[in-house]
C-alpha cells in the first residue's frame, strides 16, 4: 500500500500543521505526544515533528519558551543525522515558521524571539548536497 508508513505519528503531525495554519497554536500542541510517538527508524519524521512543535512553543501568545529551548537543540542534533531540504527548511525558518494570529501580527524583518532561543546556531544545519 502506498501510504503503508502513514501512523498516528504522521496524522498528529499533520493536525499540528494544520491548526497551527488556522491559528491554534495550543490546540495543535494537543498532538505533540502522538507526533513524537515515531519508531526508531524515523528520525526525518521526528525531527520534522520536533522543529514544529518548538517553533510552535516558541511564539504566539501561548508561547513557552522553556519548552523551545528544550526542543530546538533536539531538533538540530537530529537533523545533523538526515539530509532533507525539507528538515533543513523547518529549522532555518525558525521562529517565522508561526503563522500570524490576533495576537500576534505578522513579521516586518524584526523577530519577536531572542536569537539564542533554540540556543545552538542554524549554521550547523548543512543542506543536502546536489
Amino acid at each position: 500500500m502506498w501510504a503503508g508508513y502513514f501512523t498516528t505519528a504522521h496524522l498528529a503531525g499533520t493536525a499540528i500543521r494544520c491548526l497551527r495554519d488556522l491559528g491554534r497554536a495550543k490546540e495543535a500542541l494537543s498532538y505533540a505526544e502522538q507526533a513524537l510517538d515515531v519508531g526508531e527508524g524515523s528520525v526525518r519524521t521526528r525531527t520534522l515533528h520536533t522543529a514544529l512543535i518548538a517553533s510552535l512553543y516558541a511564539g504566539g501568545s501561548s508561547a513557552e519558551p522553556e519548552h523551545a529551548s528544550q526542543l530546538g537543540p533536539d531538533a538540530i542534533d537530529l537533523a545533523g543525522r538526515v539530509h532533507s531540504p525539507r528538515v533543513t527548511d523547518r529549522i532555518t525558518s525558525w521562529p517565522s515558521a508561526s503563522p500570524p494570529t490576533p495576537e500576534t501580527p505578522p513579521s516586518t524583518g524584526s523577530c519577536a524571539v531572542p536569537a539564542n532561543m533554540f540556543c545552538q546556531p542554524v549554521d550547523k544545519v548543512t543542506p543536502m548536497a546536489g
